[in-house]
């Protein structure tokens, strides 16, 4: 990048770092949206209770995520109120805006300013990691004065290759644009707000450079693999058994084979023999003529189950007796 569009691009960042707000307002409104978020919080809560009463798995397992979510954004919040206490950092000069800048451009091949989004944007080279190809990903670091700036930093996948069990992962430290940091964070969020945009570029660069499978959100491992609809844990492709009843795919602990045809059968489209106890898929399930009793096709005979056939055998062993005995 040439020094005048370089020098044109850190104008107008510093034409963005606008004074913050005055922290008191600032403060007043973190506490009311705390406040505000604890109470849906608690209100979910209940909710995902009654659920897991009923045997709500799946509306249970929803509730949880938004419980989390939340709980992430209170902590959020209550940073953004610690901020707001905290001095104002210090205005960069256009001097210094610029030198960011132009070491930014030494190390990226592509450095440009998003005025509507307020952020730097930069190009990292394509990324491959344990032999897995992620391409290149677009950086974009926010400029605007924010309690957390690392969590507001999005990357984009430009040649996406995502997980096979979730597309919105296309790194095993980035879903849905959103970075996880680790330990980067701290150092990412000091970056950002002393305005040090090469420092927290490179931070980043050096998060999607490294693998660490303790923080994944899909392990390399399991890169290609697809997900279990029962348990949401993943299985290489080959290994997904896909249930005869509802298609879904399941891996091998998730899934039964018919007693009665072996089908593969799903633990939510299988059902139990009430007389030999064995699992079975819906179809090779029948009720019983006589008590109603669900049987399956190989223990059921003339439309009765076992013990409907004996009982029946002996009311007619029974009666034949006492039609000897009225002779």
């Amino acid at each position: 990048m040439q020094p005048r569009p370089l020098l044109r691009c850190a104008r107008r960042i510093a034409a963005a770092l606008e004074p913050p707000p005055a922290p008191d307002t600032d403060l007043e409104r973190y506490l009311v949206e705390s406040i505000e978020m604890i109470t849906r919080i608690r209100d979910q809560h209940s909710r995902r209770r009654r659920a897991a009463e009923h045997g709500w798995k799946l509306a249970a397992g929803r509730i949880r995520s938004h419980i989390e979510r939340d709980l992430a954004a209170v902590g959020d919040i209550l940073n953004r109120c610690r901020i707001a206490l905290a001095p104002s950092p210090r205005r960069p000069s256009l001097c210094e805006i610029y030198a960011e800048v132009t070491q930014l451009a030494d190390e990226f091949a592509e450095v440009r300013y998003d005025g509507h989004q307020r952020c730097v944007i930069v190009v990292t080279d394509p990324i491959t990691l344990h032999e897995t190809p992620l391409g290149r990903f677009e950086v974009s670091l926010p400029v605007a004065a924010l309690p957390r700036p690392a969590a507001a930093v999005r990357v984009r996948a430009l040649d996406p290759n995502p997980a096979g069990a979730n597309p919105e992962v296309t790194h095993p430290h980035v879903s849905s644009e959103r970075l996880c940091c680790g330990d980067g964070g701290a150092p990412l969020n000091s970056a950002l707000m002393s305005h040090r945009l090469c420092d927290a570029a490179l931070i980043v660069r050096s998060i999607l450079g490294h693998y660490n499978p303790d923080s994944a959100y899909v392990a390399l491992e399991d890169w290609h693999g697809v997900p279990c609809s029962e348990c949401d844990c993943t299985v290489a492709e080959d290994d997904a058994e896909a249930c005869q009843n509802c298609s879904d795919r399941f891996c091998e602990d998730c899934t039964r084979l018919c007693s009665c045809c072996d089908d593969v059968t799903c633990l939510s489209c299988a059902g139990t023999c009430e007389s030999c106890r064995e699992r079975c898929c819906e179809p090779c399930l029948h009720p019983c003529e006589t008590c109603e009793e669900t049987t399956c096709e190989g223990c059921l005979e003339t439309g009765n189950c076992p013990a409907c056939r004996e009982q029946q055998e002996e009311d007619d062993a029974a009666n034949n007796e006492q039609a000897l005995l009225a002779d």
